[in-house]
């Protein structure tokens, strides 16, 4: 499990993802600074890590976030137009 965000919001849910026996593997922030949280590993490039959690506790940009990555996976799976000669 991962999680996005790595400040007080993603402090609560690693612990209820502890509690209930789940482990966070890394969390991932675009803040260089901060490298460990809780003690676990705070990277800064997202390569596509599953599953993941957006962890930011901000109502707002959490959704803004969430909204960014589904618009640009939304772009990246696109299938070009076919014509039936590319069926064949």
């Amino acid at each position: 499990m991962y999680l996005y965000g790595a400040s007080g919001h993603a402090k609560v849910i690693i612990d209820m993802l502890q509690a209930t026996g789940q482990k966070v593997d890394a969390l991932f922030d675009d803040d260089k600074s901060i490298n460990e949280l809780m003690s676990i590993p705070v990277l800064h490039d997202w390569n596509g890590e599953s599953p993941l959690v957006v962890s930011v506790g901000n109502n707002i940009s959490r959704k803004q976030i969430v909204e960014n990555w589904i618009a640009n996976l939304a772009q990246s799976f696109i299938h070009q137009p076919l014509s039936l000669q590319t069926l064949r």
